[in-house]
């Protein structure tokens, strides 16, 4: 897959197009971008090389930049290793996965830019899309104290995060931006 498609898919993904993608050559191996998201086999002991922090769950957790499948949405997700699940909101409620793929950033760096009301800076990651394509942000900010990761939806005008069983919303957070 390109770079364009591995933001949106990945390699288990079945993809129905009438275009082809702009690889020259399929033999050759897909270089390694300097930020992908990867499935996470959560039997593993270890996280892979390459993720990062983005806050803390409800009991103190570490949590890192995920995200999930939802009905028709792709959704960003907060995933908590020491519990082996994500986070996400998704229509008022909040949502629970063990199947999720984590970002892992190599050869780059990264920073959270100030964000409101459903703003995102230039150069945000492209975290998902919702059910009707709009593109959704990796977000995180400040709720009961507590740094927490959620989903920047620009048309409604903030950004969502699960907490306690529902989806809440906050006007005030930042966004994931990756400087290569």
């Amino acid at each position: 897959m390109c770079a364009i498609c591995t933001e949106f898919y990945t390699p288990r993904d079945v993809i129905f197009s009438s275009a082809k993608c702009q690889r020259d050559d399929e033999d050759e191996e897909p270089t390694a971008l300097p930020a992908q998201w990867v499935p996470l086999d959560i039997s593993l002991k270890k996280l892979p090389k390459g993720v990062f922090k983005s806050g803390f769950d409800d009991r103190g957790n570490t949590s890192y930049v995920a995200r999930v499948y939802l009905n028709d949405d792709l959704l960003p997700a907060s995933y908590v290793a020491k519990t082996k699940t994500a986070l996400c909101s998704w229509d008022c409620r909040a949502y629970e996965f063990t199947e999720l793929e984590l970002r892992i950033l190599t050869d780059c760096h990264y920073k959270w830019v100030a964000g409101t009301k459903g703003s995102y800076p230039p150069g945000a990651l492209q975290a998902g899309h919702s059910e009707d394509g709009e593109v959704t942000y990796t977000g995180r900010g400040q709720y009961r104290g507590i740094t927490r990761l959620g989903k920047v939806h620009p048309s409604h005008g903030v950004m969502y995060l699960p907490h306690r069983g529902l989806e809440v919303n906050i006007p005030d957070y930042e966004v994931l931006v990756v400087v290569p």
